[in-house]
């Protein structure tokens, strides 16, 4: 298994992470009302857009790497 993939399931496991902070965070905020929870979700749910442009960004950019 080359870097290259390592390095793109760890972005993906990063950003399924983020979503489900994030879900999880405004789901409390919604019950509870909690400012915390909707400040903690919305930079979670940031993290998880930003992750994604990563993603993509590096897939971009090393994608004539191969996958050996």
């Amino acid at each position: 298994m080359s870097l290259k993939v390592i390095h793109v399931f760890f972005i993906l496991v990063s950003t399924l992470m983020c979503i489900g902070i994030a879900a999880f965070r405004l789901d409390a905020w919604r019950h509870l009302g909690d400012a915390s929870a909707l400040v903690q979700g919305l930079i979670a749910t940031i993290g998880a857009v930003l992750l994604v442009g990563y993603l993509v960004h590096f897939i971009r950019k090393y994608r004539g790497l191969g996958y050996q």
